[in-house]
């Protein structure tokens, strides 16, 4: 017996018995031991009913004694089906279909017809339990194909089949895409899609409304282009668009269905504002440009949901950027930015900018370098604040310790000082800030980062 006949059907049929000797048709099946309640009969033909009794025996003075037959039972082993069959369109011409494993099966045969009652022809038989899909290629465009499958098992050199699975069905159909549509410019809109692998190129329809008639607007002739611009459009107005994908072959057309409807509406995309410091008493508010701006309008506020303020109007679409001066030192100013578009006689605005603040404050000094000037002095250097009135110069025996002011620089074009009668051996460390006088009153910077040298 070979190796695929002796795997046959598994377990195939349950008894409960008592002990010891099982029948089947007339034919004794076995001896069980003392307490065995149950016995597997392998090796049965599936689909054939089998009819069993048991009777139980004792061996008394070397005599075995045996009871009457129990009554007959019966049982019809079954070959499993292939489950949850199912069939898909694998492309404009192909169909792939998928089943759940049947457990004792050893192959499978797929059949295919052109309705769910015709006549089923065999299409593909697969040598190898794993397989457990197949993909039917060659087929009609939108035709529609109906499939079922069965297992197959062989028994002593014969090949003996389960029953068929359900029938399903499928279309090949030329695979779809997704699409997206987004804002461009105030007159445009860009529609994005993702790859249909065999399409020979795509088409592009708009309408009014999502509902509305579909209008051709563009048909894309490779399949390496994925968006088009749609120019031309009216400023807040929402188009519709939809696409689909074809492929042509031997001169004929085959088209997906149509993707998602996807909208949006042309108007002045949104510039992305920034605020920083620019001295004492200024702010620079910065923004992106624009695609259409001809220009923007800066707004400004005392508090981020207070009261905001028109400032200033550029009247240019390629300048991204305001310095606001004239402001209170140490204040924190809030702004929000928009651009406008004149289209005829109308002024059209995109959406203002997210709310962006900065404080007013003098420029901290760039820099500091600490040189050895003698064996105990040493020469404090900075970066000019042009704004700046004068320095205070900082020193400290350790950098977490406590500084103590050494000079103030009453002049803002001064930016060195020679530290003397300092101790040799000992390490000092320094930082500086800037100042500015205004109505006799000091605003400070921030202090640089710290230095240190040891003599």
């Amino acid at each position: 017996m070979s190796k695929k006949e002796r795997k046959l059907y598994g377990t195939n049929t349950f008894i409960r018995c008592m002990k010891n000797t099982v029948k089947r048709n007339a034919f004794e099946t076995g001896c069980l031991t003392p307490g065995a309640l149950s016995v597997t009969i392998d090796f049965l033909e599936p689909g054939v009913t089998h009819y069993f009794k048991v009777k139980s025996y004792r061996v008394v003075d070397g005599e075995q004694i045996e009871s009457q037959h129990s009554q007959t039972v019966s049982a019809k082993p079954v070959f499993k089906v292939p489950t949850s069959p199912k069939a898909i369109s694998a492309g404009y011409k192909s169909v792939k279909l998928t089943w759940g494993p049947s457990p004792d099966a050893v192959g499978y045969e797929i059949f295919r017809a052109d309705s769910s009652t015709g006549t089923y022809t065999r299409i593909a038989t697969l040598d190898y339990p794993q397989s457990l899909s197949y993909t039917n290629g060659g087929l009609q465009t939108g035709k529609k194909y109906y499939y079922k499958v069965r297992a197959y098992q062989y028994q002593y050199s014969k090949k003996v089949y389960s029953s068929f699975s359900t029938i399903v069905s499928a279309i090949p159909v030329l695979a779809g895409t997704s699409s997206k549509a987004a804002l461009a410019g105030y007159d445009r809109v860009r529609i994005t899609w993702t790859k249909s692998p065999e399409a020979t190129g795509y088409e592009i329809y708009r309408a009014d409304s999502s509902t509305g008639t579909y209008r051709k607007v563009t048909t894309t002739t490779n399949n390496s282009t994925f968006s088009y611009t749609n120019s031309g459009l009216s400023y807040g107005k929402k188009y519709y668009y939809k696409i689909r994908s074809y492929k042509t072959v031997s001169g004929k057309t085959n088209y997906s269905s149509y993707s998602s409807v996807t909208s949006a509406a042309p108007v002045l995309p949104v510039p992305a504002a920034k605020a920083a410091s620019a001295g004492y008493n200024s702010i620079k508010v910065s923004w992106g440009l624009v695609s259409g701006a001809q220009g923007f309008e800066v707004y400004r506020a005392t508090s981020k949901t207070g009261t905001y303020s028109k400032i200033k109007t550029i009247t240019n679409g390629s300048t991204g950027s305001y310095i606001n001066g004239s402001l209170a030192t140490g204040k924190t100013y809030y702004y929000k930015v928009r651009a406008y578009r004149t289209i005829g006689s109308k002024k059209v605005y995109s959406s203002f900018s997210g709310i962006v603040s900065a404080i007013p404050v003098l420029a901290t000094p760039a820099k500091i370098t600490l040189g050895k000037v003698s064996s105990t002095s040493l020469k404090v250097s900075w970066s000019k604040v042009n704004e700046a009135s004068g320095y205070e110069i900082y020193r400290s025996t350790s950098q977490t310790g406590t500084y103590t002011k050494v000079k103030a620089i009453t002049s803002g074009s001064t930016v060195s000082f020679t530290n003397t009668s300092l101790a040799k051996g000992k390490t000092y460390y320094y930082k500086v800030r800037s100042y500015k006088v205004v109505n006799g009153k000091k605003h400070y910077s921030s202090f640089t980062k710290t230095a240190y040298y040891k003599l």
